[in-house]
């Protein structure tokens, strides 16, 4: 503490500084919301310092990083909530950094969308989750079928204009989030039907991605095919 009253430069000794401090809370002395914030605000500290500076940009990345394993404890169901605004802190400082590490970007994003859920947010939730929908679009393609089932599961997107337009994976995750979905507000549906449809679907999607079987005739010339080297 003798270090802060001496009234440091904002450099990236203040901001390592910072962390140190942050962890001295976190992350496994860190027990209740109270605790919680005061490891993130020093995050935060080190945050803003780092975002105005390109040469300390990394720090950002980093302050991301220990950031999500104190509150890490605190991203689950009626906990998530007090994450909503620091998380769009540092959601928003990496974006305003270009940090290209956009799997990170884009998990951090998934959490926000559930955090904003988690609060009963839901206009802001289906907002940013279809921001994060194209940023993996755009970016990490291969993590959308999550950001999907969350859209879905929370009912952020009107998925009934889109659901003939999806492929069959894409499709099982949507019957089976409308399912979790019925069962979370206890409507009236016929389930049976709908898991038969899920089990149909999920056994034409193995068939086709199975590689077909090809039988090569003995009699066949295959030296066209060989490559030949230059050297």
């Amino acid at each position: 503490m003798m270090y802060f009253e001496t009234n440091p430069p904002s450099n990236q000794f203040l901001c390592r500084a910072y962390f140190c401090q942050a962890q001295l809370n976190s992350p496994h002395t860190v027990t209740t919301v109270e605790d919680m914030d005061k490891a993130v605000m020093y995050y935060l500290k080190a945050i803003e310092i780092s975002k105005d500076y390109p040469r300390y940009h990394f720090l950002v990345f980093n302050a991301s990083l220990l950031y999500f394993q104190t509150v890490r404890a605190f991203l689950r169901p009626g906990q998530r909530q007090h994450l909503v605004c620091s998380l769009s802190q540092v959601v928003s400082a990496l974006e305003a950094v270009q940090e290209p590490d956009y799997a990170w970007r884009a998990e951090l994003m998934l959490h926000l969308v559930e955090c904003l859920v988690d609060s009963g947010k839901h206009k802001e939730a289906a907002a940013f989750s279809k921001v994060t929908s194209e940023f993996i679009e755009a970016h990490k393609p291969e993590m959308y079928p999550r950001i999907f089932s969350i859209q879905v599961l929370h009912d952020l997107l009107d998925s009934s204009q889109t659901v003939g337009k999806l492929s069959r994976k894409l499709l099982v995750i949507y019957k089976i989030q409308k399912l979790k979905h019925i069962a979370e507000v206890s409507e009236v549906s016929n389930e049976t039907a709908e898991l038969k449809e899920i089990l149909l679907l999920l056994s034409q999607s193995s068939q086709a991605e199975s590689p077909a079987s090809h039988s090569s005739s003995p009699d066949s010339d295959d030296s066209s095919h060989i490559l030949l080297s230059d050297r």
